[in-house]
């Protein structure tokens, strides 16, 4: 197929004790894909807590995915 198309490869490290990374999760997406905060949320269902330090492009679906 003679295709081009523009996407995202969204991946989320997490930090050990020992201070080892881990790849979470590294899903495609689109740019304009508004579930990439739903990720976030598929990732606490999973057990994903005690968060200290988050990165990201500031996609406010993101940041509001992870609330107080």
């Amino acid at each position: 197929i003679d295709e081009v198309r523009n996407v995202s490869i969204l991946v989320v490290f997490g930090v050990k004790e020992e201070g080892y990374r881990e790849i979470l999760e590294a899903v495609e997406s689109t740019k304009k894909d508004s579930s990439r905060g739903s990720f976030i949320a598929l990732l606490k269902d999973r057990g994903l807590q005690g968060v200290q330090l988050f990165s990201s492009d500031k996609f406010i679906g993101m940041v509001k995915s992870f609330g107080t």
